[in-house]
């Protein structure tokens, strides 16, 4: 799957000629680091930093590919959004409690990575720990569709998927604006880490524009979002569709 990046540099052109603009978007497949070293049709070289957790990435891919019309990789993307944003969730806390990066890396490792049953379960008792809340439990429904799709290889049609990804963002957005009303700052610091990758690349690359934080207007499930925007799952959608008509998509060269 893909997400879609730009080039800061041309962007930069673009400002100075605002009769010219040429809004050009490249389709990047995703990757686990979220750097992307790409030369666009003018000849930039240009590294971007896409500064958004995990599931967000993973809830834009499911609503991209459902635009797109491809339901399953849709479904799939949509399933892997609630499973890290369950880590995500365990994590954040865990930096409440003064737990440090590597430490956190290596209890996920130990105890959880491949068990989404005691993700499940630490996600809920930790929740109910700290918040003195249960989360919005996953419906029934919901799950045996998960399950159908996950792991019977059952196709969705569109309706189906619709409903499903418009669930989810209801899901996550409302645990999401529980967190964020309480821990408006350290949610903040806690999703900041990124900024680490962009320490390492020296102040002349920043300033050419040859190394850049890739901010995605058309981003859906940003936390603060949860708060900022009334909005419905529909609502983005047609948000989403507009950006993407507006974007003029290139096949990227990658280096």
């Amino acid at each position: 799957m893909n997400i879609y990046i730009h080039c800061e540099q041309c962007i930069k052109i673009n400002h100075l000629n605002p009769s010219n603009q040429d809004l050009q978007f490249y389709k990047v497949p995703v990757n686990e680091e979220g750097v992307y070293n790409f030369i666009c049709y003018r000849g930039h070289e240009t590294t971007a930093i896409s500064p958004y957790e995990k599931y967000e990435i993973l809830f834009q891919m499911g609503a991209n590919a459902l635009l797109e019309g491809h339901y399953f990789e849709s479904v799939g993307c949509f399933i892997a959004s609630v499973e890290r944003f369950r880590e995500w969730t365990i994590r954040f806390i865990w930096y409440l409690h003064g737990i440090d990066e590597k430490e956190s890396d290596n209890l996920w490792k130990r105890h959880f990575k491949n068990s989404s049953e005691r993700q499940l379960g630490a996600f809920s008792a930790m929740f109910i720990d700290h918040f003195k809340e249960p989360p919005l439990m996953f419906d029934d429904k919901q799950t045996k569709f998960r399950n159908n799709v996950l792991h019977k290889g059952i196709i969705p049609t569109k309706d189906e998927t619709y409903k499903f990804g418009e669930y989810v963002f209801g899901y996550l957005r409302s645990i999401q604006k529980t967190i964020y009303l309480k821990y408006e700052r350290e949610s903040f610091e806690f999703s900041s880490k990124f900024m680490k990758k962009y320490n390492d690349f020296e102040m002349p690359q920043i300033i050419s524009g040859e190394a850049m934080i890739q901010n995605a207007s058309e981003m859906i499930l940003l936390i603060y979002y949860s708060v900022a925007r009334d909005t419905c799952f529909e609502d983005e959608l047609e948000l989403l569709n507009k950006y993407r008509k507006m974007y003029h998509f290139r096949e990227m060269e990658l280096f």
